[in-house]
């Protein structure tokens, strides 16, 4: 039973430590990302910014687009607007749209 045991410890270890590094090293805990399901001003601002239709409903249509924009940018996609992308997504947004800094996650 021992060996068991001990063989399990560093796979249990390594597992842990990818979960753990998973999350950017700037997350801000307080930050309200943004995901499929979500509905709001925010997801109307991440539409906007991925030229979507503007329903504040974050679906399937919604969804291809930020992946789409991510791998463009980022090169692989999660499909979640954290401060990452929120940044990226701003800077497509003109002057008019200023008030979504304060809707979409970003670093600002």
């Amino acid at each position: 039973m021992r060996l068991t045991t001990v063989r399990l410890l560093p796979v249990l270890a390594g597992v842990t430590a990818i979960l753990t590094c998973a999350a950017p090293a700037h997350a801000d805990p307080n930050t309200t990302y943004l995901s499929y399901g979500d509905r709001g001003v925010g997801v109307k601002c991440v539409q906007i910014a991925v030229g979507v239709t503007a329903d504040s409903v974050w679906g399937p249509d919604t969804d291809r687009a930020v992946r789409a924009f991510q791998r463009s940018h980022f090169g692989h996609a999660d499909g979640i607007v954290g401060p990452q992308t929120g940044d990226a997504l701003m800077n497509r947004l003109n002057a008019y749209y200023g008030w979504c800094y304060s809707v979409i996650p970003t670093s600002y």
